[in-house]
């Protein structure tokens, strides 16, 4: 099988593998091999399934010195499938394409493309955003790399961890916090830029960081009080920056209903990474502070992100 490689600034390459090995072993006194790893910008099984196949590979040569490894991290993208439904993704996906064709009104500010690009009548590139409908995700996700056969042994890469007594280390990421967290922003203004309607938002985009991630979603509307003007609304968010490229996302979002000053969008499903990368003083802006909500007496109360812990003591309780 040959297989396509990379540059990276993570790990050893497999061509200095054996040299690194040598490095190891004349310094046995001071390290004590445990194990390898691999870290890969890819979210696909089979992907995965030749590095966890190369690091079983790997350990086996490290056991052949007299070395005695004994875990291997394979490192996250176990991910979070973001829509119940693949067919929104799917008709997204292929309206944005439209889009980029001119065929149909314009999806996203000055024609972004998330990649793609047309040319000639046909659309090139490849779009690069989180895939948000991923019916594989979080502990299926690692289920199907575990149970994916090793082609040289013909046997599931789980089996062979089992076989070796390895330790097996996952980075689980996101996967962990599915379906937890909001970010609440405030609605400063709702009018029109350039033809389009324009809501603006007491944050910024290094506030919430969707675009960064790549994480296309619509927020939820929490209207102060009766909604304005009910019926579909579509515009784009901006942030609260002098910058004509402060979009909290460059794709038009689609609400149940117009937003008013004083309203409140939500973002749902953002505790995993959303700002925690991005938030920073530097504008000399407050940062937007993070609770905690949890059940107490079958009710939910709330603190400060900072002064909660999940296990809480009788005194606290009391």
């Amino acid at each position: 099988m040959r297989v396509a490689s990379r540059p990276s600034r993570f790990g050893v390459a497999a061509a200095d593998f054996a040299a690194t090995l040598d490095w190891i072993e004349q310094r046995a006194g001071a390290l004590d091999l445990t194990g390898v790893a691999f870290h890969l910008d890819s979210i696909g099984t089979s992907e995965k399934a030749v590095a966890l196949a190369g690091c079983l590979a790997a350990l086996d040569a490290c056991r052949a010195r007299g070395l005695r490894p004994w875990s291997v991290d394979i490192g996250g993208g176990f991910g979070v499938n973001y829509l119940a439904d693949g067919s929104q993704w799917e008709r997204y996906t292929s309206a944005l394409t439209e889009a980029m064709l001119g065929r149909r009104a314009p999806l996203t500010w000055n024609g972004h493309g998330y990649g793609l690009r047309a040319e000639r009548g046909t659309i090139r590139g490849s779009l690069s955003v989180y895939p948000a409908y991923r019916p594989l995700a979080g502990a299926a996700y690692l289920d199907r790399l575990l149970r994916t056969d090793e082609p040289s042994h013909r046997r599931p890469l789980g089996a062979l961890l089992l076989d070796s007594m390895y330790d097996l280390h996952v980075e689980p990421g996101r996967a962990l916090l599915d379906q937890c967290g909001i970010v609440l922003a405030t609605v400063l203004a709702v009018r029109d830029s350039g033809g389009e309607p324009a809501v603006l938002l007491d944050l910024n985009a290094r506030d919430v960081s969707i675009e960064e991630h790549g994480v296309l979603m619509d927020p939820v509307v929490v209207h102060r009080g009766e909604p304005g003007e009910t019926g579909p609304f579509g515009g784009y968010l901006f942030g609260n920056l002098c910058l004509e490229a402060d979009l909290i996302t460059r794709r038009k979002v689609f609400l149940p209903s117009r937003p008013r000053a004083g309203d409140l969008l939500a973002f749902v499903n953002t505790a995993g990474y959303l700002m925690d990368f991005s938030a920073t003083r530097a504008l000399r802006q407050p940062v937007g502070r993070k609770v905690a909500m949890y059940r107490d007496g079958g009710r939910w109360a709330w603190c400060l992100d900072e002064r909660y812990w999940p296990v809480r003591t009788r005194t606290e309780t009391a």
